[in-house]
């Protein structure tokens, strides 16, 4: 099968200048970004939005969650948690949940990496309500994929069939936040942050007002 040939393409930030082979059966490709530096990126994630710049655009978003700390007033509050919990399951390597979600090609739309667009778009989140993912579960994070949901709708649309693993032991989320005593909906969103071994063994009372 020949190669695809990708010189010129854009990929957001990114301008594909010329080829850097395989590496492991990976199709890998040299890109210029729009700041002037260059960077190696494999086909898969140019193609999903995975990789959107040479790194410049974390240090912008960083930049810009600095700038709204100081306007918007919401720095503190827990929506503003969510939206930046948000951004680091899918741009931060080192986050726990990153496998499940920028491991997995899921990115926050252009327009949500400002927080007072997401607020706009979202509004405050109502009370018992989440962000969730909808209707597409493994799309990105848009105003036209996502809702406040209640903890049941989310468990339809996301948990009904998930087990967890932990120390020989699989059960559904539902199965081991009973086994704990601990509401279905703190579990869950221990497991979307933190590392199952942590959701699963600390104290709940450790993880007031994590919404």
């Amino acid at each position: 099968m020949p190669r695809l040939n990708l010189l010129g393409h854009v990929f957001s930030r990114l301008t594909v200048i010329a080829d850097a082979g395989t590496l492991k059966w990976v199709s890998r490709w040299l890109c210029q970004c729009e700041c002037g530096n260059q960077v190696t990126v494999i086909l898969g994630h140019l193609r999903s939005g995975h990789t959107t710049s040479c790194g410049c655009l974390c240090k912008e978003l960083a930049a810009r969650k600095g700038h709204e700390k100081a306007i918007h007033g919401l720095s503190r509050t827990p929506l503003y948690g969510l939206w930046a919990s948000m951004h680091n399951r899918c741009y931060l390597p080192s986050h726990p949940a990153y496998k499940n979600y920028g491991g997995r090609g899921i990115v926050v739309c252009e327009r949500w990496h400002t927080f007072e667009n997401f607020l706009t778009d979202m509004s405050m989140r109502p009370e018992g309500r989440t962000l969730d993912r909808y209707p597409d579960k493994d799309g990105n994070y848009s105003p036209d994929n996502c809702r406040w949901a209640t903890i049941k709708e989310q468990q339809r649309n996301r948990h009904d069939n998930v087990h967890v693993t932990f120390q020989g032991r699989t059960m559904l989320i539902a199965e081991w936040a009973e086994l704990l005593g601990m509401k279905f909906a703190t579990l869950w969103w221990r497991l979307e942050n933190w590392s199952i071994e942590r959701a699963l063994t600390e104290s709940v009372h450790h993880n007031l007002n994590h919404h």
